[in-house]
C-alpha cells in the first residue's frame, strides 16, 4: 500500500508534462531523414532543444512544460520551414507534420588568411645582386684595384 500511494504523486507529474512529435516529408511524401528539428520557448529552461528525424522521416521532443513553443524544420538542400506560436497545455502531445519544399542552390565562400605585413615605420630600397656582381665587389683583405686588374 505504502509503494502504490507514494507513485500518484510521481504520475500526476509526468502527465503533466506535454510532447511534440511528427513526421518530415518532402513535396512528393517521402521520409526525410537527418532533419534538424529545433525547439525553442521561454517555458524552456535551456534556450533549445535539438532533435533529429529518424529513418522514417519521424521526431518526438517529450517532457516539455506548457507554454508557447517555436519549430524549426533545416535540412541541406531545402527550404527551412518554421512552426510559430504552438501552445502546449497541461499533458497535451501536439502532433506537427512538417513538408519540406526544395530550396535554391546557395554558395558560400569562406576566404582565411591574412594580408601580407607592410612595414611602414622604414622607408628604405631593396635589391637582388648576382654572383658577378657580388665578385667585382671589395672583400676584406682584398684590394679592388687589384681584382678589377686580375680580369
Amino acid at each position: 500500500m505504502f509503494v502504490v500511494v507514494n507513485a500518484m504523486p510521481v504520475i500526476a507529474q509526468v502527465s503533466a508534462l506535454s510532447s511534440i512529435r511528427g513526421t518530415v516529408s518532402d513535396a512528393t511524401g517521402a521520409a526525410l531523414p537527418g532533419v534538424t528539428v529545433t525547439l525553442t520557448s521561454p517555458a524552456l529552461q535551456v534556450a533549445e532543444t535539438v532533435a533529429v528525424t529518424q529513418a522514417d522521416g519521424s521526431y518526438r521532443v517529450g517532457e516539455l512544460p506548457p507554454g508557447i513553443y517555436r519549430l524549426k524544420f533545416e535540412l541541406s538542400g531545402f527550404n527551412t520551414l518554421v512552426r510559430e506560436e504552438l501552445r502546449l497545455t497541461v499533458g497535451f502531445e501536439a502532433r506537427v507534420d512538417a513538408p519540406l519544399t526544395i530550396g535554391t542552390v546557395q554558395e558560400s565562400v569562406t576566404v582565411t588568411g591574412q594580408s601580407p605585413l607592410i612595414d611602414t615605420s622604414t622607408a628604405s630600397t631593396g635589391g637582388v645582386l648576382d654572383r658577378q656582381a657580388l665578385e667585382s665587389l671589395p672583400a676584406p683583405g682584398r684590394n679592388a684595384f687589384l681584382s678589377s686588374c686580375m680580369r
